[in-house]
């Protein structure tokens, strides 16, 4: 059966504030079309050395632009201009106060111009899957992260949905803030009206444990249904 479907294009944006870890980077699995169905592409960010410089602690911000994409083609840069950028590269490696930098990812670029066309089986798929983000250093794993990316799924119109991770274990990173940008809703009116989504926000909870006491578990909540089906979040610290 053929019916309406979205096809929506994303923006991902990652703002971190760091340490002294100029040559970490970030890897992440993203969802890329392949007919009614996707597949996990693995991603691998630049080191946080080449994102776009926001502010050094102790100075003025950098004056804000757009953030370009690190896929987008390179400008034609002018004779002697590399002299100065590497000159910039040298400072930033041995400047070891805490720097803000940011990353945009285009995804429809980065697959083809390709937005994701939102069909049934596609939505299914999308409501249980999770953004997994790796920390990477020397090309080791040495910190992990996720968010369930079903928050996407409710609205009708395009919006920018942001999670921020204040208690990082990298001691280098200071913050991870991602935001994830759509510039139409994931459902078309069709699947909106036959699968009708709903979205539960706690608002708040009281006496959990202090997350450094390694004798308590991580902590989750589950939602029962009147039909007896549930649902669990993710576990966090």
């Amino acid at each position: 059966m053929n019916y309406p479907t979205n096809e929506v294009n994303f923006t991902l944006c990652f703002e971190l504030k760091q340490e002294a870890g100029h040559n970490l980077k970030l890897k992440y699995e993203w969802p890329q079309p392949n007919a009614e169905d996707y597949d996990l592409k693995e991603c691998e960010t630049a080191a946080f050395r080449d994102w776009n410089l926001l502010q050094i602690e102790g100075e003025e911000p950098v004056p804000v632009e757009e953030p370009v994409a690190e896929n987008a083609k390179p400008s034609p840069t002018k004779k002697g201009a590399a002299g100065k950028k590497d000159a910039k590269a040298v400072e930033e490696i041995t400047d070891n106060r805490p720097r803000v930098v940011n990353l945009k990812r285009d995804i429809a670029e980065e697959c083809g111009g390709q937005g994701m066309r939102f069909t049934e089986p596609i939505v299914s798929k999308f409501a249980t899957q999770n953004l997994v983000i790796h920390v990477i250093q020397d090309e080791k794993i040495i910190e992990t992260v996720q968010f369930s990316l079903n928050e996407t799924l409710w609205r009708e119109n395009g919006h920018t949905y942001s999670w921020r991770f204040n208690a990082m274990k990298t001691i280098a990173i200071h913050y991870l803030e991602v935001k994830l940008v759509t510039q139409s809703g994931l459902l078309s009116t069709y699947l909106r009206k036959k699968l009708n989504p709903m979205m539960i926000r706690l608002a708040s909870c009281k006496d959990i444990p202090f997350k450094s006491e390694p004798k308590y578990k991580p902590i989750f909540a589950r939602v029962e249904f009147v039909d007896k089906t549930s649902f669990r979040t993710l576990e966090m610290p």
